[in-house]
């Protein structure tokens, strides 16, 4: 009976404590900071629907764990910042929420700048948009969204039509201080090609705090026709996840630029044949590129996995180290322009002069369809192209369809794979194919397959592990990501 006269008053005291929350209607930035001023954890502000033009939206503040302060729209996406607007986040525990960006664009700064380099911890932006949102010159240099602090996650938003110098979303980085930011479930379209550096979509980090273990997750995104430049995502920390995410038809690669220890796992990366498609580029040490599967890359970065040559001694920051102890297993790249794998990219440019070194490239799939039509090229290239550095293991690796190029190494099998589409679109393994059971080494840290399903027992060759455990992943279209009112 004491028991449960405690629990009635705990209860009793949650309900009065939850029903001091309350919820404001804003109509302007001026209210939104004067609101601010007593808005206690669990609050809600209500953006007024309309145009908010040349607004500078200041939302400052500090919630709690479980009861963040809220920015929302009254119907999401139908407030609209325009004009020269921008917004500030800065707190911790803060949620924005509907908000739509058109209509205008910065010259200079960032559009949405979530924390600074003093306070910003647990923030969310979700179910936002900017679209077309440019200044006149593609010289002025803006950003859309900047991510400071830590622990701070944007989600389920559309970045789309961003044609001036400046990136799409970029993650600043104290040296030496963990972000542990999540980038997850965003829509990031159309990116024309921009006229050198500072085009990327994504980037994490920067070259002076490139050696800063970063911990940002970017998950679940598609991009689609990002062909600012080479670098459409541009690595520049160190212990970065990039997993899950679906590129179709951008002139770029997702480039591991500066710093150690990334993984990029379960990717699909579907190019279409398109010009100046890219893949994967590999430089810095101990990176793990696992499960990814490429179709349709051309030649952005001269082949569809690279691994790139390093300086000799320190390198300086527009420089290229050395690859180290990468491993490079259980990906399946199909219908491309050869070389695949490029061993040695940009050996004797630029100062390069240091091969790639202890890298090991087990149990991939590269095949060439036989009536491949979209990417058949003009010349007989190889499949696999370089010079290996010391230290190189290969094992289990299957290819078919093409030339090698290099001298076959033990670890290679020249066998027909018997790839099919499947109605996903996507290339896999008949049930009796080659790939089935015939993995190499041991690779027990590789726990799942690009869909998502466990590897166990004997493990194929290739991203796909043939199971009838319910697919995790798949290749994402528009109407899997972004928000939800601006969906196809």
């Amino acid at each position: 009976m004491k028991s449960f006269c405690l629990l009635a008053i705990a209860l009793t005291l949650f309900v009065a404590q939850d029903s001091f929350a309350t919820e404001a209607t804003v109509a302007s930035a001026e209210e939104v900071a004067k609101a601010m001023k007593s808005a206690q954890p669990g609050d809600t502000l209500v953006m007024k629907d309309g145009e908010w033009k040349d607004q500078t939206v200041v939302f400052e503040g500090k919630g709690a764990e479980g009861k963040p302060i809220a920015l929302r729209a009254q119907t999401p996406g139908k407030v609209i910042l325009c004009g020269q607007s921008n917004l500030r986040i800065n707190g911790s525990y803060l949620v924005v929420q509907g908000l739509r960006f058109t209509n205008g664009g910065l010259s200079e700064g960032s559009v949405i700048q979530v924390g600074s380099e003093e306070i910003g911890d647990h923030c969310r932006v979700t179910d936002c948009a900017i679209v077309d949102y440019n200044p006149p010159s593609i010289d002025e240099r803006s950003h859309w969204v900047s991510l400071y602090g830590n622990d701070n996650r944007v989600d389920h938003c559309r970045f789309s039509g961003k044609t001036n110098s400046g990136v799409t979303l970029v993650v600043w980085l104290q040296k030496d201080k963990p972000a542990g930011h999540r980038i997850d479930h965003n829509y990031f379209g159309r990116r024309p090609r921009g006229d050198g550096n500072g085009f990327e979509t994504i980037r994490v980090g920067t070259g002076n705090v490139s050696m800063t273990a970063a911990h940002v997750v970017v998950e679940y995104n598609l991009f689609e026709e990002c062909d600012g430049e080479m670098e459409m995502v541009s690595n520049k920390s160190c212990e970065n996840v990039y997993r899950y995410n679906t590129f179709r038809k951008c002139s770029g690669c997702l480039t591991l630029r500066q710093g150690k220890r990334c993984v990029v796992d379960g990717n699909f990366i579907l190019a279409g044949g398109k010009e100046r498609a890219g893949g994967i580029r590999v430089i810095d040490e101990d990176h793990i590129i696992v499960n990814n599967y490429i179709e349709g890359a051309q030649t952005r970065a001269g082949g569809a996995i690279v691994l790139t040559s390093g300086v000799l001694g320190d390198s300086e920051l527009k420089q290229y180290s050395q690859v180290k102890r990468a491993r490079i297993a259980f990906n399946t790249i199909v219908d491309s322009l050869p070389p695949y794998l490029i061993l040695d990219a940009g050996m004797g440019q630029d100062g390069r002069s240091l091969l790639p070194e202890d890298v090991t490239i087990a149990n991939n799939v590269f095949y060439a369809p036989l009536k491949a039509a979209t990417t058949a090229p003009k010349k007989i290239l190889p499949m696999i192209a370089g010079q290996e550095g010391a230290g190189f293991q290969w094992m289990g690796n299957i290819a078919f369809g093409a030339d090698i190029g290099v001298e076959k190494p033990d670890g290679v099998t020249v066998v027909d794979p018997q790839l099919a589409r499947d109605k996903d679109g996507v290339w896999r393994p008949s049930a009796d194919s080659p790939v089935c059971g015939a993995a190499q080494g041991d690779f027990s840290e590789v726990k799942t397959d690009i869909d998502g399903q466990a590897r166990t027992g004997k493990y194929d060759v290739g991203c796909d592990q043939i199971s009838e455990a319910p697919v995790q992943n798949r290749p994402l279209v528009a109407s899997d990501v972004g928000p939800s009112w601006a969906r196809p």
